[in-house]
């Protein structure tokens, strides 16, 4: 009888193959083993959103995403953004007259003519601050929000 620790013939066993009897590696193990720490997919309830909601919105409404930390790129992109964001509003109101608005002609009738000076400067500081805000938090409702302002205030 074998007292070693050798390497014992097996090919009478398994077809006349060699087979070891090894502990797994530890590489290759770590390449396919993972402990997954997600929420499983049936802890989330499912929410059921009208069709006709996400066709106003252009596509369908993720109420909350998380993002990973943006590295240097987004950063930058996002300063950028920011940056002619800042150029916009400033051009929006330069080139924009707040005496050809609805609300400059309703403040006129009222009799507070300067109430549609305040209302045109804060659609655009209110559509400069959302924009910031969606483009640095990555929220997509913030942004939308922005656009519409920008927008209105140059009808």
């Amino acid at each position: 009888m074998e007292e070693g620790k050798g390497p014992v013939d097996t090919s009478h066993l398994y077809e006349g193959k060699v087979v070891r009897s090894s502990a797994p590696s530890r590489k290759r193990a770590a390449g396919t083993l993972k402990a997954d720490s997600g929420i499983p997919d049936d802890a989330v309830p499912d929410v059921a959103i009208p069709s006709w909601i996400d066709a106003i919105f252009g596509g369908p409404i993720l109420v909350n995403r998380e993002f990973v930390s943006p590295n240097k790129m987004v950063l930058n992109l996002q300063m950028g953004a920011i940056g002619s964001l800042l150029v916009l509003g400033f051009l929006t109101f330069m080139l924009t007259p707040v005496s050809g608005t609805a609300w400059f002609a309703i403040s006129n009738m009222i009799g507070f003519g300067f109430l549609g000076l305040w209302l045109h400067l804060l659609m655009i500081l209110f559509g400069l601050i959302s924009g910031f805000w969606g483009v640095w938090q990555r929220d997509q409702r913030a942004i939308l929000l922005s656009y519409v302002m920008l927008i209105l205030v140059t009808i």
